[in-house]
């Protein structure tokens, strides 16, 4: 059947005040979602602000991609679809293998592909790896030669795996998704579970002064948000950072916007956000305010949308509804939810990178991509089921798949 492409109108001829962004909205669409109709980037001019327009693809000519897996060549505009002479778009597969990679429960294909040594002679059975190895198995050491929910302990034995508020020694010897703490004011360390901690908590972590600083959410290094103190990423705190402040590790908010509602009136008013960075235990609410430029995008309003930050409410729920879920899966503590190119991916994770986990973890990706959350922060029903389709909610085709994967990569926290 002949699909009726959408008229998508957009409201150019309309006077607008000085930098308001443009109205975009389109007329009634046909049941069936168009590909055909992609965004085109209009230049600031003028004195108006950057915008866009719909433009209906030649005969043979179909949306794409736009450099995806190359931001830095896609000029901010990470995602954004042009006309292309091909009907799909050609990804990279998500998983590929590697000889000697995979831990056990991770996905194979043959044996080779799975880890072995002199202490661990796994084979892939049904294309998952299981490690030769059990509780009292010899490791060397090396936690990766022991199977799932084990770990090498200091005689070099695979030891069992502790769950809840068990007692440990290191991260470990807790269950994936759990890490070892000492609770301010506590006598042991303890496993504790995910986002456990609010903004401001108190604890201690083994080896607090020689162990090495985990990396941030979004891949942001941590030093790369300067202050009295240093954030990293964390586990145990529902801000998703903490920082060794005066010996002892806080929970601290990542850089927001002060408005939650991520707006300005045009694109000339900065927006307002605060990092908090401040010495003392008592200043973790202490904000230091920082401006950022507000973009213009898809939307049914003429508001201009404000930068996302990994401590923003909508990126923090996103992430959490994320990660909870694959996080606490039956792998390896060491397997990866990401990094598929490096041949060791957990089977129970890849399984369900087409569920609705993979959708939240997708749109963190475009929220903390400033002209991506531009472009589909408030959309009219009929600009998603178009020119913004394949960037918003199509999380269930290949393209999303594989920026899920991606996307997973640089938000998941390194988990040794």
């Amino acid at each position: 059947m002949k699909i009726v492409l959408a008229f998508v109108v957009v409201l150019i001829g309309v006077v607008y005040a000085e930098g308001e962004c443009p109205i975009f909205s389109c007329d009634t669409i046909d049941q069936e979602e168009s590909k055909n109709v992609c965004s085109k980037r209009i230049d600031a001019a003028d004195g108006n602000p950057i915008s866009f327009q719909a433009q209906r693809c030649p005969e043979n000519s179909y949306c794409q991609a736009k450099e995806w897996l190359k931001p830095e060549d896609a000029t901010g505009e990470v995602g954004a679809l042009y006309c292309g002479n091909t009907s799909t778009s050609t990804f990279p597969e998500t998983w590929v293998p590697v000889n000697n990679a995979a831990l056990d429960g991770d996905i194979c294909e043959k044996s080779a592909h799975c880890l072995k040594n002199y202490f661990n002679q796994a084979t892939c059975v049904d294309g998952i790896c299981q490690a030769s190895t059990k509780e009292g198995s010899k490791c060397d050491g090396n936690d990766n030669n022991c199977p799932r929910r084990h770990f090498c302990n200091s005689d070099n034995i695979c030891a069992k795996q502790v769950g809840n508020l068990q007692v440990c020694t290191k991260n470990e010897e807790c269950f994936r998704g759990y890490d070892c703490i000492k609770p301010y004011g506590g006598e042991d360390f303890i496993c504790v579970d995910l986002h456990v901690l609010k903004n401001g908590d108190k604890f201690y972590v083994p080896n607090m002064e020689s162990r090495k600083p985990r990396q941030l959410f979004g891949g942001i290094l941590v030093n790369e948000l300067e202050g009295d103190i240093t954030l990293e990423g964390s586990h145990v705190c529902e801000t998703n950072a903490q920082a060794n402040v005066d010996g002892v590790m806080q929970c601290r908010s990542l850089q927001r916007n002060i408005d939650q509602s991520y707006t300005v009136d045009n694109i000339f008013t900065k927006c307002k956000t605060e990092t908090f960075l401040t010495g003392g235990l008592d200043n973790y609410n202490k904000g230091t305010l920082v401006e950022t430029t507000p973009l213009c995008g898809f939307n049914k309003d003429n508001k201009a949308y404000c930068p996302i930050f990994v401590g923003d409410d909508i990126a923090l729920d996103l992430i959490w509804k994320s990660i909870q879920r694959a996080e606490h899966l039956n792998c390896h503590r060491h397997s990866h939810i990401g990094h598929f190119v490096q041949g060791r991916v957990c089977k129970e994770f890849y399984d369900i990178s087409h569920t609705m986990e993979a959708f939240y973890g997708f749109r963190a990706g475009q929220v903390l991509t400033p002209q991506t959350w531009a472009n589909t922060a408030n959309n009219d029903e009929c600009v998603r089921k178009t020119i913004t389709f394949r960037h918003w909610n199509g999380f269930d085709s290949a393209y999303n798949h594989a920026l899920f994967v991606i996307t997973m990569s640089s938000l998941v926290l390194i988990t040794i």
